[in-house]
Formats: structure tokens, C-alpha cells, sequence
């Protein structure tokens, strides 16, 4: 069922959320004078833009929606329960795809099958995309946190390791080991980023699943997300995000947020976070300024952006939010 709602748009002021050490309200910490990156600190808590309701569409997708991808021209669902919801763009329906039973963490398509990652029963559930009909169940050596299709395989976080998976034979491709508790993954060009739930390192690993790079985030880390020139990983011990430079796979600033984010998606130049408690998500301008706080539904935590729409996965009832990614006039 899809149900628009409408609500008042507010205006304020904004605030510079990025602090530098040379000046009070720069944008990013600089490296020392020694050419070595140090882990930025946290700057004083600033002024936020005042909460804005938002036009929104309403989707039904059952208790605890969780992560979303967006693959093979579908928004897929992740539930806490044990569901999968494909929403496809042609009518915005969801449909059930599958109901495992257990705790889910991430759904994605490739070469034709539906992957979905199993966080209690530490396995991949491997289905035929169009059928439904389950082909296959990989066992895992940890609970699942993330699923990525990038740089021609399925990349799976599974306890302290990143498991790498050819799409067509389903056969491992490698297994790499990076410590901790592996968690959230994306694609930064021809690198593989993993952040970590209990370690402060982020990773960096290329097409053969090989460690090129790693980087000290100043604490635990889940969600993630890439622009042009820099990787956002989500701090979990601080309302903050550490920002890395793509190029030198090494910190180079901080942006302090309203609340704690576990999940983000790059929405044309902007950076869109979710922030679970606060029942919100945050709009984050290039230059690092939080321009905006859109109330959203309960608890939410999965954000994905297609197209012109924006969905948002609220753990704490039984629906997405579609936003519209053209919010230009929203707290500005």
C-alpha cells in the first residue's frame, strides 16, 4: 500500500561542521607537517538546522526493514524478520521474494540469482532472481553484516573476514582476513572498502581481494559511502564522520553529525545519512555542512538513492519512505 503524505518545510540557519586545527570553522583537518595522516578529533557541537517534514511516499514492506540495494532495476529489502521485498520502479509495489526466518542482513542481484545474507545462521542464501526458487546455501565462517555486488563478484562480510564469490559458480574466490568484526562495504572505483564494528581500521581491498590499504578512522565504523574524491565511513562510538581521501586511502577530516549513523547513500553531490534515533535523516552539502534534518518514520537505518527517489528503510515500523531527491528549497 502506498500512502502520500504531505508536511511544512522549515527553514534555518546552517553551521560549518567541520573543524581544522590552522582555523576555527575550516572544513577538514589537515595532514601534519610531517606527511603523516592523523586521526581528526571530534569539534564542538554547532548549531543544527532546525527538523523539516517532507512530501513522502509510504510503502508497506512488513516489520523491520533493514538494508537496501538497489540492483537489476529493483529496490531490494532486507529484514530483520527474515524477509526479502523487491520493489520494482515499473509500479512500486513490494513483493515478497522470500521469508527465511532468521535475521537478515543485505540483499543484492547478480548474474541472475538474489543474494542474501544470513546474519544469525552465518550463511548466504543463493536464489534464481525471477523464480524465487532457492539454488543454493553458502556457508560463511561469521555473521553475515553486508552484502556488495562489485568489480565482477558478490563481496560478503562474514565475522573478522571479507568473502569473495564468483556469481556464475558460486565458488569462493578468496577469503580475506581483516580483523575485528568485518561490516559495511562499497565500491571506490577499483577498491573494495570494509569498515569494521569493533576495530578503528577501514580497508581497502582490490579485484583479487587483497589488502591495498588501510586506515586508522579514529574509532568503529559501519556504514560507508563514496564520492568522487573521498570515502565517508560512519563512526558508531560518535555522532561523526571520518572522511578519507580515495587517493591516499588515509584520513583527512571529520564532519560532526546530529546523532549516530549507521547507513548513507550519495544522492547527486550530497551525502544523505540516516540517524536511527533521532527518527531523521541528515542532508550533508560537498564541503561537509549538514544543510538539512528531514523527520522520516521510526528508527530509520537503510538509505539507498535511485534515480529521483530516494528510499529510506525504518527498522522501527513496517514501511520505506520515498523522498525525492530534489530538495533543494529544504532548510536553505
Amino acid at each position: 500500500m502506498r500512502t502520500k503524505v504531505s508536511g511544512a518545510v522549515a527553514m534555518v540557519s546552517m553551521a560549518l561542521v567541520l573543524a581544522c586545527t590552522a582555523c576555527s570553522g575550516g572544513q577538514v583537518q589537515p595532514e601534519a607537517q610531517t606527511g603523516q595522516a592523523r586521526t581528526p578529533r571530534a569539534p564542538s557541537s554547532p548549531a543544527w538546522p532546525e527538523p523539516a517534514e517532507v512530501d513522502h511516499d509510504v510503502i508497506e514492506v512488513g516489520f523491520a526493514p533493514h538494508r537496501l540495494s538497489v540492483a537489476a532495476g529493483s529496490v531490494w529489502v532486507a529484514s530483520l524478520t527474515g524477509a526479502v521485498h523487491k520493489i520494482s520502479a515499473a509500479d512500486d509495489k513490494a513483493r515478497v521474494v522470500t521469508e527465511v526466518g532468521s535475521s537478515l542482513a543485505a540483499a543484492t542481484v547478480a548474474g541472475g540469482r538474489l543474494f542474501v545474507g544470513d546474519t544469525r545462521g552465518s550463511r548466504v542464501l543463493v536464489y534464481d532472481q525471477k523464480s524465487g526458487h532457492q539454488q543454493r546455501v553458502l556457508r560463511m565462517p561469521g555473521p553475515v553484516r553486508g552484502v556488495l555486488t562489485a568489480l565482477g563478484s558478490v563481496w560478503v562480510t562474514a565475522g573478522d573476514s571479507v568473502v569473495r564469490i564468483d556469481p556464475l559458480t558460486l565458488r569462493r574466490r578468496s577469503v580475506t582476513k581483516v580483523g575485528g568484526e568485518a561490516a559495511q562495504l562499497a565500491a571506490a572505483g577499483p577498491v573494495v572498502v570494509v569498515t569494521n564494528r569493533v576495530d578503528f581500521q577501514v580497508t581497502g581491498l582490490d579485484a583479487n581481494g587483497r589488502v591495498v590499504g588501510v586506515a586508522d578512522a579514529g574509532g568503529p565504523t559501519i556504514g560507508v559511502t563514496v564520492t568522487d574524491s573521498q570515502i565517508w565511513v560512519l563512526r558508531t562510538d560518535a555522532p561523526a564522520v571520518t572522511v578519507l581521501s580515495r587517493e591516499r586511502f588515509a584520513p583527512n577530516g571529520l564532519i560532526q553529525l546530529p546523532g549516530i549513523s549507521y547507513d548513507a547513500t550519495l544522492v547527486g553531490r550530497e551525502v544523505w545519512a540516516t540517524m536511527a534515533d533521532e527518527g531523521k535523516v541528515v542532508r550533508i552539502s560537498p564541503a561537509g555542512k549538514v544543510i538539512a534534518q528531514l523527520v522520516v518514520g521510526r528508527r530509520p537505518l537503510g538509505i539507498v538513492a535511485n534515480g529521483k527517489s530516494v528510499w529510506v528503510a525504518n527498522e522501527g515500523e513496517r514501511s520505506l519512505w520515498r523522498l525525492s531527491a530534489d530538495l533543494s528549497t529544504v532548510g536553505t
